[in-house]
């Protein structure tokens, strides 16, 4: 699959012709529509979701229709209610341990806004585990990027990544 420089789509993705070419069945975990349901919501998780960034994403999710917010990480906002970023009541707590959250909420997608330093950390976790990501942190390298090419085709799952998330924000509330 060709693939465009940025953003950069890695894995069975079909966004847009100039990014992929590869088709791919739509976010369900890869149900069909009888097993889902028709209207079946994506399930989302942020990561990074105590950040400038992450609250925003929260927010949107919290705003789609076709969205809904399962797991929130962040270990700088450990103890913390999504409550707090919604200013509406919510039962969520945003945890510190993304394994964890991934193994227990099993999300559709998880949108990862944290920093280099963690962040192929976080992709692997959600990779291994087949959760597609939606990347919006900066900073990476082209080294970095071609580490994520090969475990998206060793994990058989697709991975987003735009650095300037205003494109990928578009994108995930399509």
């Amino acid at each position: 699959a060709w693939v465009a420089r940025e953003p950069r789509a890695f894995g069975p993705v079909a966004m847009d012709s100039r990014l992929c070419y590869t088709p791919v069945p739509p976010l369900g975990r890869g149900h069909s529509s009888e097993e889902s349901g028709a209207n079946s919501m994506i399930r989302a998780l942020v990561s990074g979701a105590f950040g400038r960034m992450g609250r925003y994403v929260i927010e949107a999710v919290d705003a789609a229709k076709d969205f809904e917010l399962v797991g929130a990480v962040d270990p700088a906002g450990v103890g913390h209610g999504v409550a707090e970023i919604l200013g509406e009541p919510s039962d969520l707590q945003i945890s510190g341990h993304l394994a964890g959250t991934l193994e227990d909420t099993k999300p559709d997608v998880m949108v990862d806004f944290t920093v280099p330093a963690v962040v192929l950390d976080n992709i692997e976790a959600a990779l291994t585990r087949r959760v597609p990501c939606v990347v919006g942190t900066t900073g990476l390298s082209d080294t970095d990027f071609e580490v994520v090419r090969a475990m998206c085709e060793r994990n058989e799952t697709a991975c987003f990544i735009a650095p300037n998330f205003s494109i990928g924000a578009n994108l995930m509330m399509r």
